[in-house]
């Protein structure tokens, strides 16, 4: 994402990958691409996470090394709380990176000092 010990100063993470079995529609891609669009013209240094690549695993990185993060996907119920739907990663070893889901419900290193969540 970015060099070891520099943050990258704002991190777009574009859920376009999810588990769509749980019957939430995936966003229509000119939306994501004007989403980006638009983050990218206001912060020039934008680094996009997308697709595959946006796992529970890249949004936790993007959370703690971003200095802002503009997150576009869906959120759903997920154990008690909210969970932001990303893509699936079968190699992590924590359920929610196994299902792609970014729990909200509980303690985050969020070291972003500018968080949107946007669908």
């Amino acid at each position: 994402m970015t060099k070891p010990g520099s943050a990258a100063r704002m991190t777009v993470v574009a859920a376009t990958s999810f588990d769509t079995t749980r019957g939430i529609p995936a966003l229509p891609d000119a939306e994501i691409e004007r989403e980006i669009s638009g983050v990218s013209r206001a912060f020039p240094d934008t680094v996009v996470i997308r697709g595959a690549r946006a796992t529970a695993q890249a949004m936790e990185g993007a959370a703690r090394d971003s200095q802002a993060l503009h997150f576009t996907g869906h959120a759903a119920p997920w154990h008690g709380s909210i969970g932001l739907l990303l893509a699936p990663d079968g190699s992590d070893a924590s359920l929610e990176g196994r299902t792609g889901v970014w729990s909200m419900g509980r303690p985050r290193s969020v070291n972003a000092r500018l968080v949107v969540l946007s669908a």
